[in-house]
């Protein structure tokens, strides 16, 4: 199934290439292309009302493979094919580990990647390809990548470090953290505790039940977009006020980005920090992980690998259906935001 998505740009690029030849000749040459259509349908000659709905026919393939082509975000390149590296001489790792992942890479179409490994015998990270077709320079363990949502990891850490110190309990109900204003499901926000959010046990769905972002998610998909650079705090708490009670909360299992998200909220908020302040202060800068952050600097800009939809490589030649990095804003941020290199998350 990856590969055949690998090849998901080379099949678009191909049907907006033939839709633009088609379009163009029953755009220029309509009454040739009328004649054609009448004489394999054994038709009489076209009349010019059937010639000009040929030449309107030839006008929207060009529009829909002109929008199709845009919205593709193809990035072409060459490159030197990328070999799986160890960046320093003295790592020794078990040989199993660099055949699994030639055997994944034979499987697999990506233009890179790296992977790190904690044994019996230490750290050792592995590092593949490039940064983008348009940036030819290779992976390093400084290169950035966006975690997803092992970023959950993280703010759960964060819980943990709050429960420690006593600021907060697993059973402090998410009422205590929100605006009082806040009362139409005031039972509700009782019921749910900050212990249910980390458990996926809080009954919350998978994300927030909006007409306006499930729109902007499936546009996403199609054009590469960012579906969470909207979710700010006002809105997820506005989508929170708008949801109803389920009838599995506190009981049954379910994932939750948004539950992940409100605890990066309540968490951050409690602190008077921001998502990222909290971040810096629990946890990266005791451990040193200088690259790990939710918003890039100029310089750590230069290191982000490029984000990818689809991609394909024959030989030097590279094919990628670029994606928009997933900036999240501070609603969501805690459910899937960070960004970080493989060294900084071996030291994790």
């Amino acid at each position: 199934m990856l590969r055949i998505l690998s090849f998901m740009p080379f099949y678009f690029l191909l049907a907006g290439i033939y839709w633009i030849i088609i379009g163009v000749e029953k755009t220029i040459q309509p009454e040739k292309v009328a004649r054609k259509i009448a004489k394999k349908k054994k038709k009489p000659e076209p009349t010019e009302k059937q010639i000009f709905r040929t030449r309107i026919a030839g006008v929207a393939y060009l529009v829909i493979a002109i929008l199709l082509i845009t919205v593709l975000k193809i990035d072409i390149g060459f490159l030197e094919k990328p070999e799986l590296t160890l960046p320093s001489e003295n790592q020794n790792p078990n040989g199993v580990y660099k055949s699994t992942m030639k055997d994944f890479l034979n499987d697999n179409m990506i233009p890179g990647m790296v992977l790190g490994i904690v044994d019996e015998n230490g750290t050792h990270l592995f590092t593949y390809g490039y940064k983008g077709i348009d940036k030819n320079e290779k992976i390093t363990r400084k290169t950035i990548f966006e975690i997803g949502s092992i970023t959950k990891v993280f703010t759960g850490s964060m819980l943990v470090d709050a429960v420690n110190s006593g600021s907060v309990s697993l059973e402090d109900p998410i009422s205590s953290f929100m605006n009082k204003e806040m009362k139409k499901n005031q039972d509700f926000y009782n019921q749910i505790t900050l212990g249910s959010l980390v458990t996926h046990t809080s009954g919350l769905p998978r994300l927030p039940q909006s007409l306006g972002f499930t729109m902007g998610a499936i546009i996403s998909a199609y054009t590469g977009s960012n579906p969470y650079r909207a979710m700010t705090e006002h809105k997820i708490l506005s989508y929170l006020d708008r949801t109803s009670a389920p009838e599995s909360l506190g009981t049954n299992w379910e994932y939750s980005n948004y539950a992940f998200g409100l605890l990066g909220v309540f968490l951050s908020s409690h602190k008077g920090l921001s998502y990222e302040e909290t971040l810096h202060s629990v946890i990266t800068e005791p451990l040193g992980m200088t690259n790990t952050i939710t918003n890039l600097s100029q310089e750590q800009k230069e290191l982000f690998a490029s984000p990818y939809r689809g991609y394909l490589r024959l030989g030097s030649f590279s094919m990628g259906m670029k994606s928009a990095p997933w900036l999240m804003a501070e609603g969501i941020v805690g459910a899937g935001g960070i960004r970080s290199t493989g060294e900084d998350m071996l030291r994790f």
